[in-house]
């Protein structure tokens, strides 16, 4: 008879598929995910859209970080819409690039702050009530 401690077990990894996850951080608004069955550039444009047209319809300027994905390319767009709609998601958009390899600290480079805390506190109050209560 075998114990139950002498019993071997095998956790083999069942694969049940991938997603792709497009993920749009505002770091004062939160984030929007996107699950879609495949990592295409016209599901990236599509999300690009999204952003423009729902998270941000008012916007007159989206300022746009984002990595250097093969996918990543505002041309995509043209895969997905008609020009004419391409150039009016791209008239809103700023788009910056992340440093490839994120290798900025290279040449060490520091923050030079503009003004105190005392005066980040009074400046950006609406952000951060907690200070002036505080204060």
């Amino acid at each position: 008879m075998i114990s139950r401690s002498d019993q071997k077990t095998n956790s083999e990894y069942v694969h049940n598929g991938t997603v792709s996850i497009f993920t749009f951080v505002e770091p004062l608004g939160g984030k929007h995910v996107s699950v879609r069955e495949h990592r295409i550039a016209t599901n990236w444009a599509e999300g690009i859209k999204d952003m423009v047209d729902i998270m941000y319809p008012d916007a007159k300027k989206i300022v746009f970080v984002m990595d250097n994905l093969n996918i990543h390319k505002a041309v995509f767009l043209y895969k997905r819409y008609p020009s004419e709609e391409v150039r009016r998601i791209i008239k809103k958009l700023e788009i910056h690039y992340a440093p490839k390899h994120g290798k900025r600290n290279t040449l060490a480079a520091k923050v030079n702050w503009h003004f105190r805390t005392s005066d980040a506190r009074t400046r950006l109050s609406l952000l951060y009530p907690i200070f002036t209560a505080a204060s």
